[in-house]
């Protein structure tokens, strides 16, 4: 199966494969017909959707369709069945599943465990306990494991003012992201583990894109059917975040401050508030809450990639070269859309990608 080719660009991998994607549902076997798949580290779901026969040989037909709840899915795949193993896409629960009995086919949408994490709500006081607790105790309630990447907070020094974690009402996950947000991390969930980390912690490895000018005697050719860039000239210049919060106990307002310094015009200065947090927790968010700011200032785009089922954003980034421009750089991996169409476009997948200019600064504290 070749990857896919378009006249825009001459694709520089000749190689042929025979990726292979098959769905565990239920303690059964498929192979879909199509299927996608939808990685974020946007600190949403994954998202998958896949079309199966009904007459199929796992016995998945209409009627277990029409009467089975929960079902629990599997998304394994290959990159080539004739020599590499399968790696593990997505675990999680179908939402949906849509039956055409015209075309004796289902189509199946669903999410992975975060949404089990969305769907559980909770009203409770969490007094004295660190974030890395109550973070580890959500999780745990629907079998995920954590694992934390950078620095967590002790209880006791850091709750000498008896900070409390309370939750009205609200789904465990967005108690999770407020957790995360006070370490200055951000929390996505990959298979069956939980990831807090923050959001330019150091990737283990690269997947490495590369662009080759058109010159008189070639047209210009790349991993890729499509390559976009687009930088945000609004947040080239300056910046500056200040986040303030009432302490309640103390009577006063505490104060952290964050200042980098970009490479073009202008200077943006933003402000948060909140209430009731220490003087570390302000000092985390505020240089998170910068990072994440500046980290949109490049922005890129790559469509229709030969697929890779080891491209994993949570432990890797994407290095470009290659344009002969400022956006030859290393980026922080948003999404990834994997495409399986055994009739069509065999594997392929879509890549987003963002980060700061190469060139400027770490966030410094000036407060």
């Amino acid at each position: 199966m070749m990857p896919p080719r378009t006249g825009a660009f001459l694709a520089s991998s000749e190689q042929v494969t025979a990726p292979r994607v098959y769905l565990a549902i239920n303690g059964a076997s498929v192979v879909p017909v199509e299927c996608s798949v939808h990685i974020s580290l946007h600190q949403s779901a994954d998202t998958f959707y896949a079309k199966i026969p009904l007459d199929n040989d796992a016995g998945l037909d209409e009627t277990f369709w029409a009467d089975t709840a929960p079902v629990p899915i599997s998304i394994l795949a290959t990159n080539d069945v004739n020599s590499s193993a399968y790696t593990t896409l997505l675990v999680g629960n179908i939402d949906e599943p849509q039956i055409d009995f015209r075309e004796r086919a289902v189509g199946i949408r669903g999410r992975d465990l975060t949404g089990a994490l969305t769907d559980l709500k909770t009203s409770e006081k969490w007094q004295n306990r660190s974030n890395k607790d109550v973070i580890t105790d959500i999780a745990g309630r629907v079998g995920i494991s954590v694992t934390f990447n950078g620095d967590t907070d002790q209880a006791g020094l850091q709750y000498d003012q008896d900070y409390s974690e309370i939750s009205d009402s609200d789904s465990c996950w967005n108690v999770i992201v407020s957790c995360a947000k006070r370490l200055g991390c951000i929390a996505f969930v990959k298979q069956q583990t939980l990831f807090v980390q923050p959001l330019d912690f150091a990737p283990q490895s690269f997947f490495e894109v590369n662009y080759q000018r058109p010159t008189p005697a070639q047209i210009a050719s790349g991993d890729f059917v499509s390559l976009f860039c687009a930088r945000n000239l609004n947040l080239a210049g300056d910046a500056s975040l200040t986040v303030q919060s009432w302490q309640h106990k103390q009577g006063k307002t505490i104060t952290s401050k964050h200042k980098s310094k970009g490479t073009g015009n202008g200077k943006l200065d933003y402000i948060f508030r909140g209430a009731n947090m220490t003087k570390e927790q302000q000092d985390r968010i505020g240089k998170n809450l910068l990072k994440q700011t500046l980290s949109h200032e490049r922005v890129i785009t790559l469509n229709r990639l030969p697929g890779d089922v080891t491209l994993n954003p949570a432990t890797m980034g994407l290095r470009l070269s290659g344009t002969g421009t400022g956006f030859d750089q290393d980026y922080i991996i948003s999404t990834i859309s994997h495409q399986f169409d055994a009739a069509a476009t065999g594997y392929s997948m879509d890549i987003g990608a963002h980060n700061q200019d190469k060139k400027r600064g770490a966030p410094q504290q000036v407060q």
